[in-house]
């Protein structure tokens, strides 16, 4: 079931949602790619975000997601063609003593995430709201006047799939989070 609401009850015109990246983007997830046959990866940009941001992130971290086993090496891939720009599952601190503009973190990917529209390695709108709820870096780097503001203009102007939005959540432990915040928009919107 694909979600579109609206506070005031009107009609509003929602789309799927895409992005284009950066080119460093495109160019670790062509690497990735072509180095790791098979590798299941998603990537997201912080400055994706400024979409819905009242102010707007200044400088960009890009996420990139990879099966559990597959976190060393795609770290020691990612760290010799960008030297200094490559963190291993940093915690907050560790982001921010360490962090870079353009800075690339390597992640945990859990099962189940939603593959993107496009290409199976871009970050769907529901996989980013979700992290940006409740991830434990990325909810820590947004920020908390920001969500409001995020999931406002997430639900205001997309089609959503709610099944994939509550599995993804579930995958990381926030499907009652989550399912709070959709029961209430579903509220607000009739």
């Amino acid at each position: 079931m694909f979600l579109r609401l609206s506070h005031s009850g009107e009609l509003l015109r929602s789309y799927l949602y895409s992005y284009c990246y950066s080119k460093t983007a495109e160019e670790i997830a062509s690497k990735l790619a072509q180095e790791f046959y098979d590798l299941n990866f998603r990537v997201f940009e912080l400055i994706q975000l400024n979409e819905f941001m009242n102010h707007q992130m200044a400088h960009n971290t890009i996420f990139v997601s990879v099966e559990n086993e597959m976190q060393d090496f795609v770290f020691d891939s990612l760290k010799n063609a960008y030297p200094g720009h490559v963190m291993l599952r940093p915690s907050v601190d560790e982001y921010y003593r360490y962090y870079q503009d353009d800075e690339i973190v390597i992640r945990r990917l859990p099962t189940g995430t939603p593959k993107g529209y496009n290409r199976d390695w871009e970050s769907r709108i529901e996989k980013i709201l979700v992290d940006v709820l409740t991830d434990k870096l990325i909810s820590r780097i947004v920020p908390d006047n920001e969500k409001e503001a995020i999931v406002n203009g997430v639900f205001g102007t997309y089609l959503l799939d709610e099944k994939a939005i509550l599995r993804y959540a579930k995958r990381k432990g926030a499907d009652t989070k989550l399912g709070e915040i959709l029961e209430d928009y579903k509220a607000a919107a009739v």
